[in-house]
């Protein structure tokens, strides 16, 4: 690849059929789409009706062995899922979860920039799939004024672990910052989860990621904030961005990212940028 901003021609996805088991304890139209979607990608598939988290499932099989190839795990419901700093994630009523966990080694400044990263790859699958989807900084999808999904990028023994939720239905209501609550039903029809469109979907998403992982080590760091550019739901917005504890924020106007993956905020006191914090409604 030339020193251009693109994708790699480096990918899980350009490997031959990977003969690693595909778990699915029972037979549905979202694990048969699914399973097609990927077939010739070097990846193992697990789906499941429910645990507790995917994302703890597949931490707890790489703290007793790292992963030696990508393994997806798909479940209709969670127990205990968690969202960014150990908040809980409440299911909807129809929604895509699932961990993506593979080997994965990152070095300085890339385990900052790779979450950003893989939140552009999801939000560009939706968006060709149809819908709408831009970024809420660092990595919450974002539709129709609202949250329709969150990113949460873990890494553990030499391991990437990125659990997904995506709302395909969902109730009305806000987050704990004070943000609507919306779904891709908002913008599109209902797929619901069991679904063959539901498993394809995922299966977009999934081959999108790693392509985007496979390339993301030789795409050069200028081209990350031009890349943001193109999904951020708040550029040149005026916000709030909280402190992680919640008692303090800062005031301003968000002028993208650094190459770094960090925030750019137009403040009273002039441009200063933050790698930690969430964006809230200007008002309280």
């Amino acid at each position: 690849m030339s020193e251009q901003c693109g994708k790699s021609e480096t990918s899980y996805c350009n490997q031959p059929f990977f003969p690693h088991p595909i778990f699915m304890p029972q037979t549905t139209d979202f694990a048969d789409a699914l399973r097609r979607a990927l077939l010739q990608a070097e990846i193992s598939v697990e789906c499941v009706e429910e645990t507790g988290s995917t994302s703890d499932d597949l931490k707890q099989r790489i703290r007793e062995r790292p992963l030696a190839h990508p393994v997806l795990r798909t479940s209709e419901r969670q127990t205990a899922g968690r969202g960014t700093r150990g908040k809980s994630w409440k299911t909807p009523r129809e929604s895509l979860l699932f961990t993506l966990a593979l080997p994965y080694a990152t070095q300085g400044d890339e385990c900052v920039r790779l979450p950003i990263v893989v939140g552009i790859s999801v939000a560009e699958s939706l968006q060709r799939l149809g819908y709408p989807v831009a970024l809420k900084w660092p990595n919450d999808l974002w539709l129709a004024g609202g949250k329709t999904g969150g990113i949460l990028f873990e890494q553990l023994n030499g391991c990437a672990v990125i659990g997904i939720g995506i709302n395909l239905d969902a109730d009305p209501g806000v987050t704990t910052q004070g943000w609507p609550v919306r779904s891709l039903r908002d913008r599109g029809p209902l797929v619901r989860r069991r679904s063959a469109e539901a498993g394809r979907m995922l299966g977009v998403i999934v081959r999108d990621l790693l392509d985007a992982l496979g390339a993301f080590p030789k795409t050069p760091v200028h081209c990350l904030p031009a890349l943001w550019r193109s999904v951020d739901a708040f550029d040149n917005r005026s916000v709030r961005l909280c402190a992680p504890d919640g008692c303090s924020a800062v005031r301003g106007v968000v002028r993208g990212i650094t190459e770094e993956g960090a925030l750019c905020l137009e403040t009273p006191d002039g441009m200063r940028t933050f790698r930690n914090g969430s964006l809230c409604p200007t008002e309280p």
